[in-house]
């Protein structure tokens, strides 16, 4: 019997909340799953189900972050798209996707230390400084398995689908950061909502600014 890694099956978050939690705007991320393939998702019956799984924020989060590193959105788009036909899955695998600054690069190899490929002409021998992107805080077969969300600058929001059925969570109490800002939209005080879940009043602080700012 084939064993089902659940990381890329099981629907958890709509492009919505994966936008909120990444500060970045719905229509592209919900461009990166329809029009554009780079995102995972699976079929649901209604629009308004969770469809992305946890590897699917992963995969948004990674692309946020070359973003962040001053990759163009075309960059992104091209060379992930590139690196998808490559190697399928396994893209997301430890050590395969780099970039120095300006293209998605990958490791067709085994050996971590070899040349890089250029993912968006497939021009290999590539040498030099490389930044990897991603802020994975724990991998498990080779796969993401915790990830620190870059957007709660400041904070250590994790998400990690074997606590709260992986919605990102305060990393020191294992608090939703969903709960926190939904009590100040309900009207209550940060200080009063620290009490209730006994985190820093400068968590919530960070979730509102997060969270409001891509609202806005």
């Amino acid at each position: 019997m084939i064993e089902v890694d659940t990381r890329f099956t099981v629907p958890i978050y709509t492009a919505g909340e994966v936008a909120r939690h990444l500060a970045m705007s719905t229509s592209t991320l919900r461009s990166w799953v329809r029009k554009d393939g780079l995102v995972l998702s699976v079929p649901t019956r209604t629009n308004r189900d969770p469809r992305i799984p946890f590897i699917g924020l992963a995969q948004a989060e990674m692309y946020r972050q070359l973003r962040t590193a001053g990759l163009s959105m075309q960059a992104i788009t091209v060379g992930m798209r590139r690196a998808h036909e490559a190697l399928g899955e396994n893209m997301l695998k430890r050590g395969v996707l780099a970039h120095d600054a300006k293209d998605l690069l990958v490791n067709l190899g085994d050996d971590v230390d070899a040349e890089w490929t250029r993912a968006r002409d497939m021009q290999g021998g590539l040498k030099g400084v490389i930044e990897r992107s991603l802020t994975v805080l724990e991998w498990e077969s080779d796969f993401p398995l915790a990830i620190q969300l870059a957007a709660y600058e400041g904070a250590k929001v994790i998400a990690d689908p074997r606590f709260s059925s992986g919605h990102p969570i305060d990393a020191a109490t294992g608090v939703r950061v969903d709960d926190l800002v939904n009590m100040f939209r309900a009207g209550d005080d940060i200080a009063m909502i620290s009490k209730e879940y006994g985190v820093e009043s400068a968590l919530i602080e960070t979730a509102i600014r997060v969270q409001f700012r891509t609202a806005a």
